[in-house]
């Protein structure tokens, strides 16, 4: 008898233990029953209070667990990055949209279109060895012949002067047609002409040109010719010559 005591006693601390790990494992569970427990066996209150208490701290008891694994959820939450599905940003977009090609869609046409900008009445364009009119298909350099609009005074040798500055420095001071220019004649009737050759105009700072330098100091920095030179410019050019009196 005092052995089997001994084994149901042993059992019975073995349970207990069990049941403690239990407890301790499912404790968001095991602390509103033994709350309850103790309501309906260690208080003196009326059995309809005890349900009433027992219910009471259940509900307060769920409460404070849902909050708190709320905010501990979100703690941990990591934010994944917006993908933007929209139709917009997943347009493809079109050839020859990026600025490497739209940079100089034709260079010819770059340097024709310069004729508002420099109030040209034309500018044209020839190919290396001014053997032909430059077309779409021409590969670089160019040799390049800007007419000027007439001037209305012979005498208005300043008028001329500034329109051949702009002119070189339009399109000598284009970083698009950089290296891709042999030479360019300017004639403004009846005033001047003059040309300005690729190995000359590599040097010149064209930043400086209509700021710091002006059309007066960019003429007179030319070689002046009593003639002016027959055939083609030539890129070792920077002449200037004067017609009807313009000094």
């Amino acid at each position: 008898m005092k052995e089997k005591l001994k084994t149901m006693s042993k059992k019975k601390i073995v349970g207990l233990i069990l049941l403690a790990i239990v407890a301790i494992l499912l404790w968001q569970i095991s602390i509103p029953i033994i709350a309850v427990w103790a309501i309906f066996k260690k208080t003196n209150i009326k059995k309809s209070y005890k349900w009433l208490a027992s219910i009471l701290f259940v509900v307060v008891y769920v409460s404070i667990v849902g909050i708190a694994y709320s905010k501990h959820s979100n703690n941990n939450t990591t934010l994944e990055p917006t993908v933007n599905t929209s139709s917009e940003t997943n347009k493809t977009p079109k050839t020859g949209s990026s600025n490497t090609e739209n940079k100089v869609t034709n260079l010819v046409e770059k340097i024709e279109g310069k004729a508002a900008e420099v109030e040209a009445s034309s500018i044209t364009v020839s190919n290396s060895d001014n053997s032909n009119i430059a077309s779409s298909d021409t590969k670089a350099p160019y040799n390049v012949i800007v007419i000027y609009k007439d001037n209305q005074n012979a005498n208005d040798c300043f008028t001329a002067k500034n329109a051949l500055m702009n002119t070189m420095k339009a399109i000598y001071g284009d970083e698009d047609l950089s290296g891709k220019i042999l030479s360019v004649k300017f004639i403004a009737l009846p005033s001047i002409s003059a040309s300005l050759g690729y190995n000359e105009a590599k040097s010149v700072d064209w930043l400086k040109i209509g700021k710091e330098i002006g059309p007066s100091i960019f003429w007179n920095n030319l070689e002046k010719v009593d003639t002016e030179p027959s055939g083609f410019s030539q890129p070792s050019d920077m002449w200037g010559y004067t017609m009807n009196g313009c000094k």
